[in-house]
C-alpha cells in the first residue's frame, strides 16, 4: 500500500513539474523552423498519436516524464490516472514508447473531433504542434514575430494537412 501511494506520489509530482516547466531544453519561445523541424524528423510518431488519441474518447491527457507514463482519462464515470494494470489491459501502453519516438513528453484531447495537441513549450503562452482533424484559423505565415500578450490568440501556423503550429494563450 506504502509503494502504491508513492508511486502515486511520484506521478503527481511529474504532473505538476511538466506543466510548469518548459518541456524542450530551452529558455525562450522555440521558433516555428525549430518545430517545423521537429515535426518532419518525428511525423510518423505524431501521425500514429494523433490516431491512437483520436480512437480514445476517454482520453484526456498523457505525460511522459522520466520514463515514466501518466495517463489520465475518464474511467467509469469519473476521471483519473490510470494504473499499470489499466494501462497494461488496453493499448494504452503504447503512448509512452510514441511520445518518446516523437521526442514529446505531454499530449492533450479533449474528445471526439477535438483537436491533439503536443505542448512544447508553455510560459505567458503556450506552443505547440497540433492535429485538427477540422480546419484552424487564424492560419499565419510566422508565429515567431506575435507578443505574447496579444488579445488574438490562439492562432496558428499550418504545417501540413490537418497539423499546426499553436500559440495559445496560458490558462
Amino acid at each position: 500500500m506504502a509503494a502504491a501511494r508513492a508511486r502515486i506520489g511520484v506521478l503527481v509530482a511529474a504532473l505538476l513539474i511538466s506543466g510548469c516547466t518548459t518541456l524542450l531544453p530551452q529558455h525562450k519561445i522555440p521558433r516555428d523552423e525549430v518545430l517545423r523541424r521537429h515535426f518532419a524528423a518525428h511525423r510518423a510518431a505524431f501521425e500514429k498519436l494523433a490516431a491512437m488519441a483520436e480512437a480514445d474518447s476517454d482520453l484526456i491527457s498523457v505525460s511522459n516524464r522520466w520514463h515514466q507514463v501518466a495517463v489520465y482519462a475518464r474511467v467509469r464515470g469519473s476521471m483519473g490516472f490510470l494504473s499499470d494494470d489499466d494501462l497494461r489491459a488496453t493499448h494504452r501502453m503504447q503512448y509512452g514508447p510514441l511520445l518518446r519516438a516523437a521526442e514529446m513528453h505531454y499530449l492533450a484531447h479533449s474528445g471526439p473531433d477535438q483537436p491533439v495537441s503536443f505542448l512544447v513549450w508553455a510560459g505567458v503562452v503556450k506552443k505547440g504542434i497540433l492535429y485538427s482533424p477540422s480546419a484552424l484559423t487564424p492560419v499565419r505565415a510566422t508565429l515567431d514575430s506575435i507578443d505574447e500578450n496579444d488579445p488574438h490568440l490562439p492562432q496558428y501556423v499550418e504545417l501540413a494537412p490537418h497539423w499546426y503550429i499553436f500559440l495559445w494563450p496560458h490558462d
